[in-house]
């Protein structure tokens, strides 16, 4: 059923918006949480993706929230979608610093995959994650060859740094 809805919707899609075809890479869907850009680099369950854990899941969204209307670190709220009553948040957020968010590595792989944006924060009960970038940039950018990815070889931390801000981490976040 939900095949049926998805492709019926990528048509209405299509006639309003025009399609160029499909978009991502050749990977198939069942190894995607398997998947690696190379050996060893960090996947859908790295020990990367953790963010901060809160005590409750009501504190993590507060947090979030919170950061996020303040603009820490230059980040501003694309959109918020909660399930309270299944503990699941995710925060689509734009990466607005000029030298540290996205708009700099973005130039350096292409616009192309430009819908791969915005970056997002997710919230399991009470852990806030997000995919580690070598990860995240790879899926979302597949084309990307080893050289323009060298090229942004300090953008995952970077960003590791600046969500964890937008999680409710103290460290050295700027308003």
């Amino acid at each position: 059923m939900r095949e049926k809805t998805v492709k019926a919707l990528q048509a209405k899609l299509g006639k309003a918006l025009g399609s160029r075809g499909k978009y991502g890479g050749d990977v198939a869907q069942k190894d995607l949480l398997e998947y690696q850009y190379m050996f060893g680099m960090e996947g859908f369950e790295s020990d990367k993706n953790l963010l901060m854990e809160h005590l409750t899941f009501e504190d993590a969204i507060s947090a979030i929230r919170d950061t996020l209307a303040r603009g820490v670190d230059k980040t501003q709220k694309v959109y918020e979608v909660v399930i309270p009553e299944k503990k699941i948040a995710v925060f689509g957020v734009a990466l607005n610093d000029p030298k540290e968010g996205e708009g700099w590595w973005v130039k350096t792989v292409g616009a192309d995959n430009i819908a791969a944006l915005p970056y997002e924060i997710y919230v399991i009960n009470t852990k806030v994650n997000h995919l580690f970038a070598r990860y995240r940039i790879a899926l979302g950018w597949p084309a990307v060859g080893m050289g323009q990815f060298m090229r942004i070889v300090e953008a995952p931390y970077i960003i590791q740094d600046t969500l964890a801000h937008v999680a409710g981490s103290a460290g050295a976040a700027k308003p």
